[in-house]
């Protein structure tokens, strides 16, 4: 079992990592699986003034599975669905002195089966 370089690129967000030449375009192919995984890193600073607020994170959609990460930690556990809104307080997790740094990791195939038929069930009939 070899390793597996990750190469980073820079793709627009929102977007569909296939339509911007990565990985095989699956959806509604019943006949092809990936268990690709899309791997975002972000650095940003929040300002100081902020450290008494409560500060979300929100995805407006992510197609299937998502872990957040800020600063190495898990924002909160893994979401699993399609394209719908989900959130997590970051507060805890923030640096308000340095760099912070947000790590996201989407799974194209969900590891819960359920998700898998009810998000690509039009797609499997």
């Amino acid at each position: 079992m070899g390793v597996t370089a990750v190469i980073w690129s820079k793709i627009r967000v929102p977007s569909n990592w296939e339509m911007q030449g990565f990985g095989p375009y699956l959806y509604g192919n019943t006949n092809l699986t990936a268990n690709e995984k899309g791997l975002y890193k972000y650095e940003f600073k929040v300002p100081s003034g902020w450290d008494k607020k409560k500060i979300f994170i929100v995805f407006e959609g992510s197609m299937t599975d998502t872990e957040v990460k800020i600063n190495g930690k898990p924002a909160g556990p893994v979401h699993q669905g399609a394209f719908y809104r989900f959130r997590y307080d970051i507060s805890e997790l923030l640096s308000y002195e340095n760099k912070n740094l947000l790590e996201v990791t989407v799974s194209k195939e969900s590891s819960n089966q359920d998700v898998n038929n009810t998000e690509r069930f039009f797609f499997r009939t």
